[in-house]
């Protein structure tokens, strides 16, 4: 076990930092990150924050989404560490993954690890979590060439969407 720092819910309104333990006993095709860049979502984060997800019926039920929370799905973190079966990546590889804003993450490499070139800086290179979430509501919808569309909410996710449906 390790001693990490992560973010926190512990009520509505309120954001700490906390110290707690990582198992970083690494699995096969686990990585071990070292964070550098994590963004936060304004929508999905900042609904978290203000308790205004407790009242959407689909999350309300979900004990995973209780108080405290520790937010976060836009992580990007430099190798420090590696399973015996990893492949296609190295010690200090920069990898965009689907984790929380901590300073240090365990990360299966068989789900969402993306190797993130040195030369994209990587406070534009985890944005690119925010357009998968826009480009999900293209892929999810029956929309062709040429269709118009209304998109709801212009903030980052909503304007991606919009540039996505041109």
């Amino acid at each position: 076990m390790m001693t990490i720092k992560r973010i926190c819910f512990p009520e509505a309104n309120m954001a700490i930092l906390v110290e707690d333990e990582l198992d970083d006993q690494l699995g096969p095709r686990d990585v071990l990150l070292k964070s550098q860049f994590s963004i936060v979502s304004a929508g999905t984060e900042g609904a978290a924050y203000t308790g205004l997800r407790n009242e959407m019926p689909f999350y309300a039920p979900d004990p995973e989404h209780a108080y405290p929370s520790h937010p976060g799905y836009a992580n990007l973190g430099e190798v420090v560490a590696m399973g015996s079966e990893v492949a296609g990546f190295a010690i200090g590889d920069r990898v965009l993954n689907f984790e929380r804003h901590s300073s240090m993450v365990k990360v299966g490499t068989n789900g969402f690890a993306l190797h993130v070139p040195e030369e994209l800086p990587g406070e534009h290179a985890v944005f690119a979590r925010m357009g998968g979430v826009g480009i999900s509501a293209l892929r999810a919808s029956s929309v062709q060439a040429g269709d118009q569309v209304v998109v709801i909410g212009l903030g980052l996710v909503g304007n991606m969407a919009a540039q996505f449906m041109q």
